[in-house]
């Protein structure tokens, strides 16, 4: 599994970096969309590597129930050569298949406006 959380035991939150193990070399496909402006791109090889490397800095620090969030919303499907993974982000909570978690807000916009200035 490509997704994988580590912890740090320095800090008194539980931290993880669920794309920690998330490799450029295992994603041959990512696909992107942003609500709004309601737009959907595929990634190329230069931007899928970028992006990866954004992921893998993102820290998590607690799973939370998925609620109501007002926000654009970035849906990422990451095709590996294992499995899809489908990512969902609405600062500062990002989902993964499903399992919702606090985030850095800093992680998230960096990711954000990467995104969105492919788009513009």
């Amino acid at each position: 599994n490509n997704i994988e959380k580590s912890k740090e035991s320095q800090n008194p939150m539980t931290q993880s970096y669920p794309f920690a193990k998330l490799e450029v070399k295992s994603v041959h496909d990512v696909t992107v969309s942003l609500i709004p402006p309601n737009k959907e791109l595929k990634l190329n090889k230069n931007q899928t590597e970028h992006l990866v490397q954004l992921l893998k800095k993102v820290t998590s620090y607690k799973k939370v129930p998925s609620e109501e969030l007002t926000g654009q919303i970035i849906n990422c499907k990451i095709k590996t050569n294992k499995e899809a993974i489908i990512v969902q982000i609405i600062n500062p909570i990002i989902t993964i298949d499903g399992n919702s978690y606090k985030v850095s807000d800093d992680e998230c916009e960096e990711i954000n406006k990467y995104l969105n200035g492919l788009i513009s």
